[in-house]
């Protein structure tokens, strides 16, 4: 992203929910409603993480720094790992996003 521009966040969009533009999204009147941009997002690719995922930890972490939002990217997980995002989605749908992705065998052309 460029300079001055924010990250708007969007709640779990799946690559089956394809835009023209090739974006995933889902549409706006299931989206929460935005609020402030934050001034730091971070990026948290997982695959199988069910096992690792420290839920309440990254709930404290968004709860003590309102100005961080944290983007979970699940790469095609076998295990609970999407339904683990899911949830701690809907926990701060203002500060967590999950965007499910179908890891390497859907990108291919």
């Amino acid at each position: 992203m460029g300079r001055g521009k924010k990250y708007q966040p969007s709640p779990l969009a799946s690559h089956e929910e394809e835009p023209a533009s090739g974006a995933a999204t889902t549409p706006a009147s299931s989206r929460p409603s935005p609020g402030p941009s934050p001034d730091t997002t971070i990026v948290v690719p997982c695959y199988n993480e069910a096992g690792r995922l420290r839920c309440d930890d990254f709930l404290s972490f968004a709860q003590n720094t309102p100005e961080t939002h944290l983007l979970f990217v699940n790469d095609g997980s076998t295990d609970n790992t999407l339904a683990l995002l899911t949830g701690l989605q809907a926990s701060l749908p203002q500060q967590v996003s999950a965007l499910e992705c179908k890891g390497r065998e859907w990108a291919k052309p």
